[in-house]
């Protein structure tokens, strides 16, 4: 086979291989492949705590839904016995999209007057952890009785874009078309 062929057979294969590319990353996938769950506990008896997610989301994609929400608010009253308040504490979803990481998903001071205050505040950093901190908690009094502890129990979500994907795929399809040409 002359050069002419050889280049002739390298473009088809290029094409070939550029439109296989574009059907595979150009493919939807799944919300539920892309996505991360963590579930989170929270518990402290007046000091400041943080959590930090055991895994990440990915960091390439330029879109994000999430949603968090306490599932349980549990209030330590005289030391010993735990009660549940979530219904007490009002909306304890949240949901949203943000377009690039970082994003905060709330920052809230609460402020329950006579039973608690605090300083909440729930993220997924650049590396795509998530990250939940509890700070400057004062505890009050529960029918009577002193507050000594705060548990919140929840389930925060974060799924990138499938959308992001297509442009990822259109991306990687315009860097291999510039390679052949060269």
């Amino acid at each position: 086979m002359g050069f002419e062929g050889e280049q002739s057979m390298n473009r088809k294969k290029g094409l070939i291989l550029s439109v296989g590319l574009l059907l595979v990353l150009g493919s939807p996938v799944p919300n539920a492949a892309l996505a991360e769950t963590w579930n989170w506990v929270l518990e402290t008896h007046g000091t400041d705590i943080s959590w930090t997610s055991p895994t990440a989301v990915s960091t390439i994609w330029a879109d994000y839904n999430w949603s968090a929400e306490f599932t349980k608010i549990e209030l330590q009253i005289g030391g010993a016995l735990w009660l549940d308040v979530t219904q007490d504490f009002g909306d304890t979803k949240a949901s949203g999209i943000d377009h690039a990481l970082p994003f905060d998903i709330y920052k809230e001071h609460v402020n329950e007057p006579g039973t608690l205050v605090a300083d909440l505040h729930h993220w997924v950093d650049a590396a795509g952890n998530g990250q939940f901190t509890m700070s400057n908690a004062i505890f009050g009094s529960l029918l009577g009785n002193p507050i000594t502890g705060f548990r919140g129990t929840g389930e925060t979500t974060v799924t990138p874009e499938p959308a992001t994907l297509s442009l990822l795929a259109l991306g990687g399809l315009g860097a291999l078309l510039r390679r052949k040409r060269k």
